[in-house]
């Protein structure tokens, strides 16, 4: 039975049925074709070969992206120097940037106070650390990383596993109806998220916002297959 990861799978890899390569817009991301699994390996292998460079060039386009953001601009005044940046912004954790959040989750304000993406969307996160859920802004490009590391999630599971595509499993998923927070974000969980996305890559019921409805049509389908 095929036991491979929701997560995976909700993600869409963009064409990958259709055989269509990856193509994601950040520079620091390669292009392949998601069922390569030569190209994939490849691509692995130089990314944790050569970690500590590919780390620097990160952080000089983060830098660079986001020298202008109020939260930056408090520790670098406009500057992109990484060096300046080791010494002059702190390690934080979710809560020493959760005002930045809160400004744009509840007053509205603008997505650049914190990154100079876009923010499109808030996610949630389980609450289980914590026992509180926390909002993780998420940007277009934040959208296109997480499909490449879920291809690179591939590459491995499908080199070292064997028959992992064979046979079949029934999955049951479902979706909450939209929640906006007052400043206008919708707030959604990872998975209702990328579903939501790309409503033209999965059937009407799985859209469908009726557990019960939808928990009876998926369960269907399963007796058929």
């Amino acid at each position: 039975m095929r036991m491979k990861g929701w997560i995976t799978w909700a993600m869409g890899l963009k064409e990958l049925n259709h055989g269509v390569n990856l193509f994601l817009k950040t520079i620091m991301l390669p292009t392949f074709d998601p069922r390569d699994t030569e190209a994939g390996s490849r691509i692995l292998e130089d990314i944790t070969s050569n970690a500590g460079h590919i780390q620097e060039q990160v952080l000089e386009e983060i830098l660079t992206k986001n020298a202008s953001t109020d939260y930056l601009k408090g520790f670098l005044n406009g500057q992109s120097d990484k060096g300046l940046f080791k010494n002059k912004v702190p390690v934080v954790d979710y809560e020493d940037i959760k005002i930045y959040i809160d400004r744009i989750a509840l007053d509205g304000e603008p997505s650049r106070i914190l990154t100079n993406e876009s923010i499109t969307e808030l996610l949630k996160s389980s609450g289980t650390s914590g026992g509180k859920q926390k909002w993780i802004p998420k940007t277009s490009e934040e959208g296109e990383r997480r499909a490449f590391f879920s291809c690179l999630c591939d590459t491995v599971l499908n080199r070292y596993f064997q028959g992992l595509n064979d046979g079949k499993a029934l999955l049951f998923v479902l979706i909450n109806p939209d929640i906006a927070t007052p400043g206008g974000l919708l707030l959604r969980t990872a998975s209702e998220s990328e579903i939501k996305n790309r409503k033209d890559r999965f059937p009407q019921f799985i859209l469908c916002e009726d557990t019960n409805q939808s928990l009876y049509s998926q369960l269907l389908c399963g007796l058929v297959q």
